[in-house]
């Protein structure tokens, strides 16, 4: 059988103490698969871009270049909080690569605020080229549907459609430990069926295989300044293994044992992504 699937929300070494995925291990990993393509969504930044890039080509791998953006809720003028949400956006041509940069070199400089921030206005502007998708857990519309607020959830979901182009704009489910994952995977499907937009398949990938996981606990301990007690980022007695176990590069016949039966579509919309990228 050929599974045929590409990993669309993946995090390098360039979404720092983040990220445990260097880009010469993730390319040699992907060039095993069937399908020979993936993509770098780091962190409001851009800047393992070219590493990614030229470790892909070495290995006959499509790159797709990507950033996973957080989104200032009340825009990036405002300092009223320092929470974001998360958006993926991919560069699906030369004009999206362009506008790609433009939004992260606004986010790194007028939008700073604890994060590199973007907003709603700024993707009015500078969304031609680009495909979106509605990324983790920490993303709009998954934060609705976490607090079963699915009027809001799917207005969300109608807006970013209608800003990104019909066809351009995909609903994330994932496959993890987290709690609240089945919740939203159960929300996303049903907007989907009432709207339209299609649903894409990823793994929110933060490490390259299950076993690097120790890995990655290290960088959020110093990332966050916690101690040896498990934590999420937020301090909540939530265990990291039940946060991020789920959080590396699945194999493409994994991915087909969580969402074959139950979406099918959800996993060949990844290499149609791919092939338009």
């Amino acid at each position: 059988m050929t599974y045929d699937f590409a990993h669309l929300h993946v995090h390098t070494e360039y979404s720092l103490l983040d990220g445990a995925i260097r880009t010469k291990e993730l390319a040699a990993k992907v060039s095993g698969w069937d399908t020979k393509a993936v993509a770098m969504t780091d962190h409001g930044v851009l800047y393992g871009a070219l590493e990614f890039y030229e470790a892909c080509i070495a290995q006959s791998i499509k790159p797709i270049l990507g950033c996973e953006a957080y989104i200032a809720p009340d825009g990036i003028s405002s300092r009223e909080t320092k929470y974001s949400n998360h958006l993926i956006l991919l560069a699906e041509n030369l004009d999206g690569w362009h506008n790609l940069m433009k939004l992260v070199s606004i986010a790194n400089t007028d939008g700073f605020y604890y994060k590199p921030r973007i907003d709603h206005a700024l993707l009015e502007t500078h969304h031609k080229g680009i495909i979106a998708s509605s990324a983790c857990l920490a993303g709009e519309i998954p934060t609705f549907l976490k607090n079963d607020d699915y009027t809001n959830a799917e207005a969300r979901a109608a807006y970013y459609r209608d800003v990104f182009g019909d066809g351009n704009f995909f609903l994330e489910v994932m496959h993890n430990n987290i709690p609240q994952q089945q919740k939203v995977n159960q929300g996303i499907l049903e907007i989907s069926k009432r709207t339209g937009i299609p649903i894409i398949a990823t793994s929110d990938a933060h490490f390259l295989t299950q076993e690097d996981m120790h890995w990655h606990k290290v960088f959020k301990r110093i990332n966050t300044h916690s101690d040896a007690k498990d934590s999420d980022t937020q301090g909540n007695d939530t265990s990291y293994e039940k946060i991020y176990s789920g959080c590396y590069l699945a194999e493409p016949q994994e991915m087909y044992s969580y969402f074959y039966d139950i979406i099918p579509q959800a996993l060949t919309n990844t290499v149609m992504i791919a092939e338009r990228c």
